[in-house]
């Protein structure tokens, strides 16, 4: 998202000054409060108008819409799972509580996410493999997420999104940003490099991650073989 962004940006000759953000050993995109809004982290910056816009490709959900102008999309992701699960079958497992879906599940009016609320499980990277092994989680991630890499190196561990609803991935900025129609102009124009750039780093990335088999990692996965033929029947 960086080189999309960088690249949008060059096209123009605008001055862009990029401003880092860390949280102890990861990054804080955000905690969403129980009122919608976001407190700190990087969507906290945006909502105060802190910084224009930030390196990261966000889904349009409707609480979303009330706290941020959304460009058009620079491309799409194949990230709505969630619809797939059988219920019972397995547990949703999120690694942020600032994604789509996280918000879909806290203010949606449909059933389905209603039901979802109290079976959600909020984990860290380390402790969603743990659980994506025993054979009984899902965990939902977009394609732009770091834990991919991290799950795609484990054997025993099914990464799939062929054939799944797809959802547009936006740059975000605060509302009644005068950016919005600047960079929506450069998005239309460059939508061949946006998708090249996002499929090189995102989508192609995956089948290149290579997989480590420890002893450790193989007695975590007992039972694996039943589940993935119950999870390939959601189809």
């Amino acid at each position: 998202s960086i080189q999309i962004l960088g690249h949008l940006i060059q096209q123009t000759g605008v001055n862009l000054e990029y401003k880092v953000m860390r949280k102890g050993n990861g990054l804080n995109w955000g905690t969403l409060a129980e009122n919608g809004t976001y407190i700190d982290g990087i969507q906290g910056d945006i909502e105060r108008g802190r910084v224009d816009s930030a390196c990261a490709f966000y889904q349009m959900t409707p609480n979303r819409f009330n706290h941020f102008d959304f460009t058009i999309p620079v491309t799409e992701t194949e990230s709505d799972v969630v619809r797939l699960i059988a219920r019972g079958a397995y547990k949703l497992v999120v690694t942020s509580t600032s994604s789509w879906f996280v918000d879909n599940l806290k203010f949606s009016a449909d059933p389905f996410f209603v039901d979802l609320r109290a079976a959600l499980v909020v984990a860290t990277a380390d402790e969603a493999v743990t659980l994506v092994q025993r054979g009984d989680h899902i965990l939902q991630m977009v394609e732009d997420s770091s834990v991919v890499e991290k799950m795609g190196a484990i054997c025993f561990v099914v990464l799939f999104s062929q054939g799944l609803p797809r959802k547009g991935a936006h740059f975000i900025l605060p509302k009644g940003s005068p950016w919005t129609d600047f960079l929506n102009q450069q998005i239309t124009r460059t939508n061949s490099f946006n998708e090249f750039t996002y499929r090189r780093y995102f989508e192609d990335r995956n089948r290149y991650i290579p997989k480590t088999c420890e002893n450790s990692w193989i007695s975590q996965a007992t039972g694996t073989g039943s589940d993935l033929k119950a999870l390939s029947d959601l189809s």
